[in-house]
């Protein structure tokens, strides 16, 4: 019984740590868009145009060209 205990502390303590210093996938998703956006327009080639790239919920990034 007192190995389940350690396993559960163990995982909650990993759980909890990672939730408060690491950001999550979203947040980290926001910080490349606005890297990215500090450089847009990007020309890509004769044809197409970067003009920003946005972030949205649940792990999605949206590109948008011209």
């Amino acid at each position: 019984m007192t190995y389940i205990g350690v396993i559960v502390g163990v995982a909650a303590s990993s759980f909890f740590t990672q939730s408060w210093f690491n950001p999550s996938i979203d947040e980290k998703l926001v910080q490349v868009a606005n890297k990215i956006n500090k450089t847009c327009p990007i020309t890509i080639n004769e044809y197409a145009v970067l003009e920003n790239v946005l972030a949205l919920l649940e792990k999605t990034i949206n590109v948008i060209m011209f």
